[in-house]
Parts: structure tokens; sequence; C-alpha cells
């Protein structure tokens, strides 16, 4: 009897234990049980509110008066929170102004009166996650070195926010401090004989400790308008010449301590024997922060030697011309003659074919005053194939 007992129990027991099942499952059971995460429609997992806030500048240094783009922002890592701000703090000498190219920006973010802080809002609900592309303009009267902090934190108004150590980023930017760039001349020999070959390098170095901004150039110039004075070997594009002058520009910074060469060949005609060429070079563009100013430019000066006996130079077979709007058409009998390349790279032309001097140009500028639509056209080529 007892054995029948205990098979009546035991069946008991299991109905009993099928029927607490299936409440758990459908009924108040489900209450005590933990919930599983599960995704949103947007891809994030519903559950608690967690925001992250994020931050980022372009690298380098700022110049003052530059505008400079940070990109901003505030994630919902979790959650569905009801409400997302995002606050960016700026310094004295950062000032937010709307690019309005962004709708949303435009439509969301508000600018504190006193301009020391921007606030972003979701418009929607639940919140939605919050970027922007936010144009600060440098102060133009800030110093070399200036430390300019920006913040920005996220919030999700009376939510409690599961993981706040990410709620906030911040980023420095600094003033940038002036590149010291120095202009060396480099010459093997200084005193020539005519019709002697003379290398020289002229070189552009970086002294800073930091990595300079592009763009920028080194120009020379002869100091003389005198086409037989020019070298007649240049250094290749991006180098080019115009009037009399070489211009050799970069858009790539340079590295700290970086050099950068440029090769010109020289050699003077006996016409110039007895006389004194200089050739100065300096930086294309003038920096006020530059602490070295004093090296930004420099001079080569060449001494060519007398010719033997105390002779004098017989005169050129062809008249030198000169690049002025008085030059006749028959300037153009010289243009085989050696002549600073608006191409850059082999002035020579009866050498090597290559450039337009300022002979040519010269032949040019006295066509306008016989048919002025040419020398525009050649300008123009000009101006097109030495940039």
């Amino acid at each position: 009897m007892r054995r029948g007992l205990g098979v009546v129990r035991g069946l008991a027991v299991g109905v009993v234990a099928v029927l607490v099942g299936g409440v758990g499952v459908t009924g108040a059971g489900a209450e005590t049980a933990s919930p599983s995460p599960s995704a949103s429609p947007e891809g994030r997992v519903v559950g608690p509110v967690d925001v992250r806030a994020s931050l980022s500048a372009p690298p380098g240094d700022v110049a003052p008066a530059q505008r400079v783009f940070l990109a901003v922002g505030a994630d919902v890592v979790s959650g569905a929170p009801e409400k997302l701000s995002l606050v960016v703090r700026l310094p004295a000498g950062l000032e937010y102004v709307s690019s309005l190219e962004d709708p949303a920006e435009t439509k969301e973010c508000v600018n504190a009166p006193d301009k020391r802080s921007v606030t972003c809002t979701s418009q929607s609900s639940p919140a939605r996650p919050l970027a922007y592309r936010l144009q600060v303009i440098v102060g133009s009267h800030l110093k070399p070195g200036t430390d300019l902090p920006v913040t920005v934190t996220a919030a999700t108004g009376d939510e409690p926010d599961t993981h706040p150590a990410d709620n906030t980023a911040s980023t420095t930017l600094q003033v940038r401090r002036g590149a010291d760039f120095g202009v060396e001349w480099v010459s093997p020999k200084t005193s020539v004989k005519p019709g002697e070959s003379v290398t020289t390098k002229l070189v552009v170095t970086n002294h800073s400790d930091r990595t300079t901004w592009g763009p920028g150039g080194v120009e020379m110039s002869t100091l003389a308008n005198d086409y037989r004075l020019w070298p007649y070997e240049q250094p290749p594009p991006p180098c080019w010449a115009d009037s009399y002058h070489l211009i050799c520009e970069w858009e790539k910074a340079f590295a700290p301590g970086e050099s950068r060469t440029y090769v010109m060949k020289w050699r003077f005609p006996k016409e110039s024997a007895g006389r004194t060429v200089r050739a100065s070079a300096e930086t294309l563009f003038d920096d006020p922060e530059d602490p070295v100013p004093g090296n930004d430019e420099d001079e080569l000066v060449f001494k060519v030697a007398k010719l033997p006996g105390g002779a004098k130079p017989s005169p050129s077979p062809t008249p030198t011309p000169t690049p002025s709007p008085e030059v006749s058409s028959s300037a153009s009998a010289s243009a085989s003659a050696s002549a600073p390349s608006v191409a850059g790279g082999g002035g020579n032309l009866a050498e090597t074919g290559a450039g337009v001097g300022p002979g040519m140009l010269g032949w040019a500028v006295g066509l306008v005053v016989v048919g002025g639509g040419l020398f525009g056209l050649v300008l123009g080529w000009r101006r097109g194939w030495g940039r």
C-alpha cells in the first residue's frame, strides 16, 4: 500500500512542477526573472540608459584668425532616453560661428549670450544621437603658445546614466608658434671667369622643433633685368619664373629640421666681365611670428673677373631686350638667348628649347601695340603653365 501511495505522491509532484513552470513562463513568475536586453530598430541595445560624448579637432596647432571645425557628438550606447543634449564649452579666444551648412545644427544648436558655450538638443522622442561639425574662429589677438581647452558634455535630463564617466570629452588647441624658416645660398665660389659654369644651391630649412604649416615658397631675383645674368639651368616645377623672379612654392609642410634644396647653374658672358652680379632670395610669405626673421633672406654675390690684359669686351652682336612696354617687335631676334623660363628648368632656349623667358615676354608685350589680344593669350598660357 505504501508503494502505491509513493507512486501517487510522485505523480502529484510532477503535475505541480509542470503547472508552476507554465505559470512562470506566461504569468507572474516572469516578474522575478532577469529580462534579457533586446535591440532597438536603430541597432542599439534597449535597457539602462548610457550615452557617450565625443570630440575631435584637426591635428596640429592653430593660427590666429583661423577657422577650425570641431567634430562633436553624443551617441546613445544603450537605452532609449527621452531627452538628450550636448553642451560645448569654449574658452575666451574661440568663438562659435554657424556655417549654416547643416540644417540640423541650425535647428538644434544655440549659442549662449556670452558665447562661451553652445547647447545642442535632440528634437525627437525618444532622443536620437547628436553629431555636428561646429565652426569656431580663433581670435586674431591671441599670442603663440596660448592654450585653448574645449569640453563637450552629454546629458539625458532627469534620467540617470549608468556609465557617466564617458559623458564628457575634451581637447586642447594651441595657438601655433612661429616657424623659424632659414634661407641660405651655397656656392663653391663667388669669383668667376666669363663663360665659367658655376652650380649653386638655394637651401630652405625649418629650424623649428615643430612641423610648419603649408603652403609656402621662396623667391629669387637677380636684381638686374638682364637675361644674360640669369641661371641657364633652373629648378623644375613647381618652380617658375616671372619678370626676372624665380619662385618655388610648396604645399607640403616642413618637418622639424627638414631642408629643401633648389639647384641653379650660372654662366656669365664676356660682356659681364668686371661686373658684380647679385642674386637675392627670401621667403615668399612673411610670418609675423617667426622668432628669427633675420635668416628669412640671403644674398649671393658673384664677382665676374675682368678680361686678361685689360681688354674690353666686344659689344654683343644682338641688342639686349628689356621686358618693357616700349620694346619693339624687333626684340624677337634675341629669343634664342638665355632667359628665365616660365616652365622652370632649362632657361637656355637655344640649348633646351624649354621655357618662355623675359625676352620672349618683352617681345609679346611689344606686340600689344600692334595686335593687343596676342599678349593676353601668351600671358594666360604662361600663368597656367608656370603654376
